[in-house]
């Protein structure tokens, strides 16, 4: 008579739940991915006296920047990501009478962008939230066209912003995906340094009774490209937790 081999049944069960289920075999705990990232949008550097002013025509700024984003996903639809990015900004106000333009001051400048953000994700879809700490470098302010000069002196070296976002996947294929998504920004703090506020270096040669603070705000369109770097799972039947490559 044979002897029943239970542990023997028990592998073969396993082996055959594998080679149907295929991840599902695996309990995965977290994933790690990186990616490229290009962004491209608009916005301005928000003044509410020269929104209000009818002498001023402010143009919208353009923006655009680059850089990378690392990824740390949990559970089905949660992860932290990282992002890195080197942007460029460039906004003109315009003066006018009566609509024919009379000045015109264009204000430019560069920024390292890192954002946290917490990203839910759903049927595709994404939503995020989280923080952008900018560190501001070369202010370039140019009249009518003419020699552009530096300004660093009377604008803030840094800036925290709240960033909501959203977006969706466009392409998935084993461990390489694509999304586009939207990015609202809105900097908490006046963009001027002390010595560019006491000069109103923003909305001059205009002077307004009050003084009003200008901030950055931005709404930036954004595609990512990520690769899977690896998964920390454990097999359903039993095996120690390990960390795999995709």
């Amino acid at each position: 008579m044979r002897t029943f081999n239970l542990k023997s049944l028990l592998l073969a069960i396993c082996l055959l739940s594998a080679s149907f289920t295929g991840l599902k075999a695996q309990k995965i705990y977290f994933w790690l991915d990186a990616g490229a990232k290009v962004s491209a949008g608009s916005g301005m550097l928000y003044n509410n006296n020269l929104i209000n002013d009818r002498s001023i025509d402010p143009a919208f700024a353009s923006v655009y920047g680059f850089g990378g984003k690392f990824g740390f996903n949990f559970g089905q639809f949660h992860a932290i990501t990282v992002d890195a990015l080197y942007s460029s900004v460039s906004q003109t106000n315009g003066l006018v009478d009566d609509g024919i333009p009379l000045t015109e001051r264009k204000v430019s400048f560069n920024a390292v962008d890192f954002y946290g953000m917490y990203r839910y994700n759903r049927n595709l879809n994404y939503v995020e939230l989280g923080v952008k700490y900018s560190l501001y470098q070369r202010f370039l302010q140019t009249i009518d066209g003419g020699t552009a000069n530096l300004a660093d002196d009377l604008y803030v070296d840094n800036m925290l912003s709240p960033v909501l976002g959203f977006g969706y996947y466009m392409f998935n294929a084993d461990s390489f995906t694509a999304n586009l998504g939207f990015r609202l920004s809105y900097g908490i703090n006046d963009i001027l340094s002390e010595q560019g506020a006491q000069t109103a270096a923003f909305t001059s040669p205009i002077e307004y009774d009050t003084y009003a603070t200008t901030n950055p705000a931005f709404f930036e369109v954004v595609l990512e490209l990520n690769f899977g770097l690896g998964q920390y799972a454990k097999s359903v039947c039993g095996k120690r937790a390990s960390f795999m490559s995709l």
